[in-house]
């Protein structure tokens, strides 16, 4: 008995531990984040910056077809196939590598041949870092899902540092093409990352090479690389069509307002960290009780989170980027509110992938991506940048929708209406104050204050719920 109370106190011990590296870790990067964009932002004229961004929110989708999305495997395999685990990692970066390799040959022979040595730049630039992007999301999944919250944490953290450094430097040695020197950076850094993974799971495995594992990993994960490409036309079409319709200055301007807006909710990612694990063993005990009472504290949680963001961010983003960006704050209530119904469909889809249900993931993301597209396609031209804010919140409210109306049809007993209903509502309000009140600064940081504790007070008891629950296990 002694015995089991000791086991069980390690166990809460280590996700407490958990929890607060993740958060710490997540709190860095995103600080590192905001810092960068303020440098950036001084050092970059909006053209260079639209330019890199625009460059930037191609290489998720590059990465897919790469990696073909077969990280996903690893939630199975280490469910069922605990023993092979690191055969399956080392089979993934092999198979990873012979795609980008072909990718190269194909770049470097159809841009030769053309001689169009600068879209060469690009398309070798995009390939090799979207392998190690690539690379770099398969290690984060391995350190989440076997519990190596340290080293999860500390590559967060390389990761939001290393590449921001290089590039800085870069752009200061050499002041012409600016975005050139940001690319430079950001692949070297995510490239030196992902080598040192490739090492370390090397030494364990040297099975780059099996056929069977590749289609066993394919054969799962083919439906959800539809499904990244539909989630990456939701989340990054905007600015290819913006500086498409308009120009690379708007881009600049909306880009910055929409990295602010994804910083947000780092702090959610860091719990989500935590929350993945501890859902799925909930999952596996048919605990809906504990799973609902601890996802509805969650949730508010990030609705909060969310509220306060959006009553401080228009100040936060004319003081880190400057005034040249002051556009942005007409977007960022509407980017920020996108960033919360991510939040909100993320905690569905996890319950979808232990359903097996990819194949409705990939047609409900890929419903909400083409009707980004299409609206953006229909309004951007029309009303500019602010109008791809806009579409972009209307796309993700659709998809959040379709998850929650597929997930509740097939297991009801998890998530109820009322768990999101009311979070929503409380939201959406703070969201239509905040336009109403963007000449008022004070009031919006008084209420923003009063927020922050309670956030705090929450927080807390998100901890307990954990453990908790936990304990009752």
């Amino acid at each position: 008995m002694v015995g089991l109370r000791g086991n069980l106190m390690k166990k809460m011990n280590k996700a407490s531990k958990a929890a607060s590296v993740y958060v710490f870790s997540n709190f860095f990067a995103q600080g590192i984040s905001v810092i960068a964009i303020a440098i950036f932002t001084r050092i970059m004229s909006p053209s260079d910056y639209g330019i890199y961004n625009t460059y930037i929110s191609w290489i998720p989708i590059l990465s897919l077809v790469i990696g073909l999305s077969t990280g996903s495997v690893l939630r199975v395999v280490y469910f069922e196939k605990w023993e092979e685990r690191n055969s399956y990692v080392s089979a993934l970066i092999g198979l990873g590598g012979v795609i980008s390799c072909i990718y190269l040959g194909i770049a470097l022979l159809f841009f030769t041949v053309g001689k169009n040595y600068n879209m060469m730049f690009f398309a070798i630039m995009a390939i090799i870092n979207a392998f190690a992007y690539f690379i770099c999301d398969l290690a984060s999944k391995v350190f989440m899902l076997e519990n190596m919250y340290i080293h999860g944490a500390g590559m967060q953290c390389v990761l939001a540092l290393l590449p921001a450094f290089l590039a800085i430097i870069f752009i200061i040695s050499c002041k012409y093409t600016a975005y050139k020197q940001r690319i430079w950076g950001n692949v070297l850094g995510y490239l030196i990352v992902a080598l040192f993974f490739i090492f370390f799971t090397l030494k364990k495995c040297k099975t780059i090479y099996n056929i069977s594992l590749w289609k066993e990993a394919i054969k799962y994960s083919a439906p959800l690389i539809i499904q990244g490409i539909a989630n990456n036309l939701l989340a990054q079409s905007d600015r290819s069509m913006i500086t498409y319709y308009i120009s690379s200055v708007d881009t600049g301007i909306y880009s910055v307002a929409y990295s602010l807006s994804v910083i947000v909710l780092g702090t959610t990612s860091a719990i989500e960290n935590v929350w993945i694990p501890w859902f799925t063993d909930k999952m596996k005990d048919n605990d809906y009780d504990a799973i609902n009472e601890v996802a509805q504290k969650y949730i508010w949680f990030g609705s909060i989170l969310v509220c306060i963001a959006m009553l401080c961010m228009p100040e936060v983003l004319v003081c880190f980027a400057g005034e040249k960006y002051k556009a942005g704050v007409n977007y960022i209530v509407p980017l920020i509110l996108s960033s919360y119904f991510v939040f909100l469909y993320s905690i569905i889809v996890d319950l979808e992938y232990l359903l097996r249900a990819t194949k409705i993931i990939a047609a409900n993301t890929l419903i909400a991506g083409f009707m980004n597209v299409f609206l953006n396609f229909l309004f951007i031209p029309q009303f500019g940048a602010q109008a791809a804010a806009y579409t972009t919140l209307v796309s993700y409210i659709i998809s959040f929708l379709i998850h929650y109306l597929y997930a509740s049809r097939i297991k009801g007993e998890v998530f109820g209406e009322k768990m999101f209903l009311r979070p929503i509502i409380i939201v959406a309000l703070v969201g239509i104050g905040v336009n109403g009140l963007l000449s008022m600064a004070y009031i919006r940081w008084i209420i923003a204050i009063v927020l922050v504790i309670v956030i705090l007070f929450i927080g807390k008891r998100i901890m307990k719920s954990y453990k908790l629950k936990r304990s009752k296990s």
